[in-house]
């Protein structure tokens, strides 16, 4: 039988290397791979060991049946191998348990991590923990065991009636012997395991690490075109300087024309200036004639508003002697009707006399 060498990139043997790590420590469980699979670089198959510290099931240990990969049969007929990590592993009790959500035909489990609500990421830590937690608190609203369901609601607050019955059912269906030595026999391994791990461990981190040496390179030869080519290359960069000897005289006419131009430049200044010189006396005439239309019409309006104002006070005179001439016709009338009056009495009195 040749020494057990995992598959460090293998998902499989990544869960169950840390899983195998975390149980040295817990009390808990144990697991361990199965004899037949041992030779192999991916343990497929492997076995828990379950020992609940709490519940009604406290002290009884339990065996489980695990495969990590399996085959099954799609709906065409063909065999696909399924598993861990995409799909949930298939596991069982082996030993015989009286509990509402274990069958007790094929020892298969009723808990949610291992159907709907099965995950990618959940390792075999994680898949233990919950079937601790349905040891320790059974769930009767999904049975697979219906009398066990049945007894564990009518003595659901009786602790000492559910332990009596489950430990009488376990020691009767199971070699208790077998069972116990198992789990102490891998707990033993486990602990053999663990100074042999520290002292790799210990020493992959003090051993220095070992420099990668550095790849030379070989040096690519240059092909026999290229050197060829590189005679021709030459000639060509000799052969610009003439050309450019060749360029200079065109460039001097250039140049001379250049020159040329400021005193066309110069030329037709003093013209533009004498143009200039001829419009602005035009330009300051026009300037006059329009300042003094400008103080013809101020004038007008000036005139016009004077006569508006003369009409006013005309009219406003006018209309005040009016005024006053209608008082004083006002005021004679009041007068004559006092006379009247004054009269009136004087000669009734006359008339009293005679």
């Amino acid at each position: 039988m040749s020494a057990y060498k995992p598959d460090r990139k293998d998902p499989v043997t990544i869960r169950y290397e840390r899983s195998r790590e975390e149980s040295r420590t817990s009390k808990e469980f144990r697991i361990f791979q199965n004899r037949n699979s041992r030779d192999e670089p991916i343990p497929n198959s492997f076995t828990i060991l379950l020992k609940p510290a709490d519940g009604p099931y406290q002290g009884q240990v339990h065996k489980l049946d695990v495969k990590a990969r399996y085959k099954s049969t799609g709906p065409d007929g063909k065999e696909t191998e399924d598993g861990m990590p995409l799909h949930k592993p298939h596991i069982k009790f082996v030993s015989k348990i009286f509990h509402s959500n274990v069958s007790t035909g094929d020892g298969s489990i009723c808990v949610d991590v291992l159907k709907d609500g099965w995950s990618p990421v959940n390792t075999f830590t994680a898949i233990v923990n919950y079937i601790l937690l349905l040891l320790v608190t059974p769930n009767p609203s999904s049975a697979l065991n219906g009398t066990a369901a049945s007894f564990y609601t009518k003595h659901s607050k009786d602790d000492a009636a559910l332990k009596a019955e489950f430990d009488k059912y376990y020691a009767k269906n199971n070699n208790v012997k077998d069972l116990e030595e198992l789990f102490e026999r891998e707990t033993a391994i486990l602990a053999a395991e663990a100074p042999m791990k520290d002292a790799k461990a210990k020493a992959s981190a003090a051993a220095p690490k070992k420099e990668e040496p550095k790849k030379e390179e070989p040096k690519k030869e240059e092909p026999k075109e290229k050197e060829k080519e590189k005679p021709k290359e030459k000639e060509k960069e000799k052969e610009k300087p003439k050309e450019k000897e060749k360029e200079k005289p065109k460039e001097e006419p250039k140049k001379e024309k250049e020159k040329e131009k400021p005193k066309e430049k110069e030329k037709e200044k003093p013209k533009e200036e004498s143009k200039k010189d001829k419009e602005k006396p035009r330009e300051k005439e026009k300037e006059k004639s329009k300042e003094k239309q400008e103080s013809d019409s101020d004038s007008s309006s000036s005139e016009e508003e004077s006569e508006e104002e003369s009409d006013e006070e005309a009219d406003e005179e006018a209309d005040e002697e009016a005024d006053e001439e209608e008082i004083s016709s006002e005021e004679e009338e009041i007068e004559e009707d006092e006379s009247d009056e004054e009269e009136a009495p004087s000669s009734k009195s006359k008339q009293k006399r005679k």
